[in-house]
């Protein structure tokens, strides 16, 4: 690899997150582990991004339990028997592309890309289905919060 193709992967890999070393290595039209050993010799580490809270206020607390006291109400009358319910993320960090970063020197790099923020309630989109004793189903999609 050549110092210019050298210096700009480097330029590409450096303080960034979401890097995958499988495009740059089509990028560059080598393959993904010549990729890593050039990162290495650059002396670019790949590290794992820390967690960092993210604080809600009180407000949404009470619309999350103002939520739940409508779908109490509105099904109270039915008798379950099977209900479901499965929730997905609507943040990037669960893709393992986004869980690391690369950086030369850790103590220069911004702290949005060293950390990511971590909410205590992520938003999400949550898919319900409930199947009552007579045959009765439901089946809704709520984002929350």
């Amino acid at each position: 690899m050549t110092r210019t193709k050298m210096a700009q992967l480097k330029r590409l890999v450096d303080h960034k997150t979401g890097v995958s070393q499988r495009s740059l290595a089509i990028r560059f039209d080598c393959t993904q582990e010549h990729i890593s050993r050039t990162v290495k010799r650059l002396k670019v580490r790949c590290l794992k991004r820390a967690k960092a809270p993210r604080y809600r206020d009180d407000a949404a607390k009470r619309e999350a339990m103002k939520r739940c006291r409508k779908m109490y109400n509105l099904y109270k009358g039915l008798d379950f028997v099977i209900d479901d319910e499965k929730y997905f993320g609507l943040t990037g960090f669960q893709m393992s592309g986004n869980r690391h970063f690369y950086t030369l020197d850790k103590d220069s790099t911004l702290s949005e890309i060293a950390t990511f923020s971590k909410q205590k309630f992520e938003p999400k989109v949550m898919l319900w289905i409930a199947i009552s004793p007579r045959g009765d189903k439901k089946a809704s999609a709520n984002k929350w919060p």
